[in-house]
């Protein structure tokens, strides 16, 4: 399994175990959440049905209140909901778009820099007239002075529809770490 981990830090932003696409240029991983009950967030459907039990509150009635809900990619990773406003959001991308480029260029990534900068600034576009319609999240060690050291990741609906919210995360923000 691979968990994906902001590179200024060690909070965990995502794992494989939710199917991605990349999007702009690359630049941009993006997967499709769903609202789960915490306890189901991260079991994985083998198509096995109830044959190793469990499942029967469901199958008695179970309980008439409604269950918490939460979006599972955000809750596997623990990540948190940050408030910020539109001019604080784009004050800090400039500021984090350099320091991940600053990080490209010293560790041997440095032809990565132009397509990192083309994509990110197309989603930068793309999301920002949406502003009002996303939320933004941060690691799970975000420190309580509000200090964003590190990366963010953005949901959006894109689909009312859909499952879950959209969550986008910057794929040259993370690193990949086998467990």
């Amino acid at each position: 399994m691979l968990i994906f981990q902001d590179i200024f830090n060690t909070d965990e932003f995502m794992s494989d175990i939710f199917p991605f696409t990349l999007e702009y240029d690359d630049c941009i991983m993006k997967v499709q959440s769903s609202y789960k009950a915490p306890e189901d967030v991260g079991n994985v459907d083998i198509g096995c049905g109830n044959a190793f039990g469990g499942g029967e509150e469901e199958q008695a009635g179970g309980d008439a209140a409604p269950k918490e809900k939460v979006i599972d990619v955000i809750y596997n990773a623990n990540l948190q909901q940050f408030f910020m406003s539109k001019s604080e959001f784009m004050a800090y991308i400039k500021d984090y778009f350099g320091r991940v480029v600053k990080y490209l260029e010293e560790n041997g990534k440095a032809d990565r820099v132009p397509t990192f900068k083309k994509g990110c600034t197309a989603f930068i576009k793309f999301i920002v007239p949406k502003f009002d319609d996303i939320e933004i999240y941060v690691g799970a060690s975000k420190h309580e002075d509000d200090d964003l050291s590190g990366g963010l990741a953005i949901s959006y609906w894109e689909d009312d529809s859909a499952a879950g919210p959209v969550v986008y995360f910057f794929k040259d923000a993370l690193k990949e770490v086998k467990c």
